[in-house]
Protein backbone atom coordinates (compact mmCIF):
# COMPACT_ATOMS: atom_id res chain seq x y z
CA UNK A 1 0.00 0.00 0.00
CA UNK A 2 1.43 3.56 -1.17
CA UNK A 3 2.41 5.90 1.86
CA UNK A 4 0.11 8.92 2.22
CA UNK A 5 0.60 12.14 4.13
CA UNK A 6 -1.13 15.43 4.85
CA UNK A 7 -0.35 18.17 2.19
CA UNK A 8 1.86 20.53 3.04
CA UNK A 9 -0.90 23.43 2.62
CA UNK A 10 -2.67 21.62 5.62
CA UNK A 11 -5.90 21.38 3.71
CA UNK A 12 -5.75 17.98 4.60
CA UNK A 13 -5.51 16.70 1.31
CA UNK A 14 -3.36 13.35 1.13
CA UNK A 15 -0.84 12.76 -1.25
CA UNK A 16 1.49 9.69 -2.76
CA UNK A 17 4.62 9.93 -1.97
CA UNK A 18 7.17 7.08 -4.29
CA UNK A 19 9.81 5.60 -2.37
CA UNK A 20 13.38 7.83 -1.95
CA UNK A 21 14.65 6.02 -4.81
CA UNK A 22 11.96 7.32 -7.00
CA UNK A 23 11.92 10.32 -5.98
CA UNK A 24 15.45 10.57 -6.84
CA UNK A 25 15.27 9.68 -10.63
CA UNK A 26 12.27 11.86 -11.00
CA UNK A 27 14.53 14.42 -9.53
CA UNK A 28 17.06 13.50 -11.98
CA UNK A 29 14.71 13.19 -14.75
CA UNK A 30 13.28 16.84 -14.01
CA UNK A 31 17.40 18.06 -14.03
CA UNK A 32 17.67 16.47 -17.80
CA UNK A 33 14.74 18.02 -18.68
CA UNK A 34 15.89 21.29 -18.22
CA UNK A 35 18.39 20.68 -21.24
CA UNK A 36 15.59 20.71 -23.38
CA UNK A 37 13.62 24.36 -22.34
CA UNK A 38 14.21 26.99 -24.05
CA UNK A 39 13.63 30.73 -22.58
CA UNK A 40 13.45 33.94 -25.19
CA UNK A 41 14.55 37.08 -24.01
CA UNK A 42 11.57 38.19 -22.48
CA UNK A 43 11.13 35.23 -19.91
CA UNK A 44 14.78 35.26 -19.13
CA UNK A 45 14.98 39.28 -18.30
CA UNK A 46 11.59 38.50 -16.52
CA UNK A 47 13.70 36.08 -14.17
CA UNK A 48 16.32 38.03 -13.55
CA UNK A 49 14.36 41.24 -13.10
CA UNK A 50 15.89 43.21 -15.85
CA UNK A 51 14.81 44.79 -19.03
CA UNK A 52 15.12 43.19 -22.43
CA UNK A 53 18.00 45.06 -23.62
CA UNK A 54 20.47 44.24 -20.99
CA UNK A 55 19.57 40.49 -22.05
CA UNK A 56 20.57 41.22 -25.54
CA UNK A 57 23.74 43.32 -24.74
CA UNK A 58 24.99 40.29 -22.60
CA UNK A 59 24.29 37.64 -25.33
CA UNK A 60 25.86 40.42 -27.96
CA UNK A 61 29.20 40.67 -25.45
CA UNK A 62 29.40 36.77 -25.20
CA UNK A 63 28.67 36.45 -21.41
CA UNK A 64 25.39 34.05 -22.44
CA UNK A 65 27.30 32.13 -25.37
CA UNK A 66 26.58 28.73 -23.58
CA UNK A 67 23.13 29.31 -23.42
CA UNK A 68 22.22 30.74 -26.57
CA UNK A 69 20.22 29.48 -29.30
CA UNK A 70 19.95 31.04 -32.76
CA UNK A 71 16.82 30.13 -34.48
CA UNK A 72 16.84 32.45 -37.69
CA UNK A 73 17.25 35.90 -36.43
CA UNK A 74 15.89 34.89 -32.75
CA UNK A 75 17.71 33.79 -29.68
CA UNK A 76 16.47 31.73 -27.30
CA UNK A 77 18.40 30.60 -23.93
CA UNK A 78 18.96 27.07 -22.36
CA UNK A 79 17.51 26.65 -19.31
CA UNK A 80 20.44 24.63 -18.05
CA UNK A 81 23.18 26.58 -19.04
CA UNK A 82 21.47 29.58 -17.38
CA UNK A 83 21.23 27.67 -14.34
CA UNK A 84 24.91 27.18 -13.90
CA UNK A 85 25.42 30.36 -15.05
CA UNK A 86 23.43 31.72 -12.24
CA UNK A 87 25.43 29.16 -9.98
CA UNK A 88 28.62 30.47 -10.99
CA UNK A 89 27.54 34.26 -9.98
CA UNK A 90 26.52 35.39 -13.68
CA UNK A 91 30.11 34.77 -15.00
CA UNK A 92 31.01 33.05 -18.22
CA UNK A 93 32.86 30.02 -17.91
CA UNK A 94 36.10 30.44 -19.98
Amino acid sequence: MPAETEAANGAGQTGYLPDPHVRSVLTSTTRDHDQDILLDPEALSERWGVSKSQIYNLTRDGHLDDAKVTLGKYYRYRLAAIRRFEADGGTAAT
